[in-house]
Parts: C-alpha cells; structure tokens; sequence
C-alpha cells in the first residue's frame, strides 16, 4: 500500500470524525429534551388521573330518556379514558426513548499496538475512516429510533390534552 492512495484520507478522516461527534451531540440533545418533557407528561398524567373520580365517572347510571342521553353518557366516560390511555402511551414512548441505548464507540486502546501505530499517517487516516463511518452509522439509526419514540410520546401526549380539553367543557 503506497501512501499516494490514501491523498485524501486525512480529510475524509476528519469529516468522518466530525460526523461521529455531531451524533454523540444529538444524543445529548435528545436526551436533555426527554429529561424535561418526562417529568412535565408524568405530572399531567398525575393531574388528570386526580381530575374526577374514576369511580364516579365510570359507575354512574345511564340516562335513558333518549338515545342522545344515552349516548352523551357513554361518551363522557370514554373520553376520560383515551385520556388517561394516551397519556399513559405517551409515559411509554418517552420512557422508552430515555433508556439507554447502547452506542458503538471506537475505543483508542484497538489501536494502540505497534504495526497499527507504525503505518503512515494517511494509511491510519483512511483505516480509521471505515470504524468511525461504521460507528456513526449505528449511532445514527439509534438516535433515530430515540427521536421517533420522543415524537410519538408528544403527539400522544398532545392528543390526550386535546380531549382532556374536551372533557373538561362537556362536563364542566
């Protein structure tokens, strides 16, 4: 291997490692996003379980005068519960989204033998190149992975407010 192959390893190298670094950052991101918005969905989880007895709303008695009665009382009591259900699903995903994920990092102690250390700088570089953009790719899809579940835990969290809202004027 003559070093004239690699002429722009150095440079790929550092783009390689430049890329790996912003996903290490991301995880960070994601994970200071996760850690605010958890305890603010667990809250109003709490809030709206304490709301209206779940007893009550669940165990009243029909009004049957007419089929709109009816139907308002069993409607009443099922939006409370996708309430409940969506906040509780939201819980899940954001849950899931801050367990720890595992990572690949490219551990220097790999390298540090005498036949690796000794090639020509643009030989490592262009080496080097292979396990950063191999490491960067699973930190990636694992990144992605946390955000999709973060997302998911806002839209379900949303939704459940929106009908928390919808309880709160049909009965209030």
């Amino acid at each position: 291997m003559a070093s004239e192959e690699y002429e722009s390893a150095e440079i790929l190298f550092e783009i390689a490692r430049s890329e790996y670094q912003n996903e290490f950052n991301r995880t960070s991101v994601i994970d200071s996003k996760v850690g605010v918005t958890l305890p603010i969905i667990a809250t109003y989880f709490f809030l709206v379980l304490q709301f209206d007895s779940i007893k009550e709303i669940f165990f009243n008695e029909f009004n049957t005068e007419n089929i709109f009665s009816v139907l308002w009382s069993v409607l009443i009591p099922l939006i409370y519960l996708a309430v409940i259900i969506c906040a509780g699903i939201s819980l899940i995903y954001l849950f899931r989204a801050i367990i720890a994920q595992s990572y690949h990092t490219i551990g220097a102690g790999y390298f540090n033998d005498k036949e690796k250390m000794s090639q020509p700088k643009k030989v490592f570089s262009a080496v080097m190149v292979t396990f950063y953009v191999e490491a960067t790719a699973y930190n990636r899809s694992a990144n992605n992975r946390r955000i999709t579940m973060y997302k998911r835990g806002w839209s379900f969290a949303l939704i459940s407010l929106f009908l928390f809202v919808c309880y709160v004027v049909f009965t209030h």
